[in-house]
């Protein structure tokens, strides 16, 4: 069994990394079988140490997104989750715009690759 702690960046982006009801840190945790647990301004992560590292790799992911103001979907995890599995990041890539009005990210770093640069 492996632990690891990660600090929380502000606790309105670790609310939504959470989810609704914890709906995003229920999938996380059956996702990669670990713990995790918020202990004032740390989460500590519990198991495999594989899982446990991807799990902190994950977590930093989405805090970071989070705290620039994003709200987090279903979707966001389950890609971030593939993401980390793969060993990719497209979580840098900045969105484009389509039509002046939609905002478009990539959902894989074989799209990511794609984008013009900014």
């Amino acid at each position: 069994m492996s632990e690891a702690t990660l600090a929380v960046i502000e606790s309105k982006a670790i609310r939504r990394v959470f989810g609704d009801s914890d709906v995003h840190l229920r999938t996380i945790r059956e996702s990669l079988g670990i713990r995790i647990i918020l202990d004032g301004n740390e989460l500590l992560l519990q198991g495999e140490p594989e899982a446990v590292r991807m799990g902190a790799v994950l977590l930093e992911r989405l805090q970071r997104f989070a705290a620039r103001g994003n709200e987090i979907a279903a979707e966001d995890v389950q890609r971030a989750l593939l993401e980390v599995r793969a060993g990719a990041d497209v979580s840098g890539v900045k969105p484009i715009e389509v039509f002046g009005v939609q905002r478009v990210r990539p959902k894989t770093a074989g799209e990511g690759e794609k984008l013009p640069a900014p």
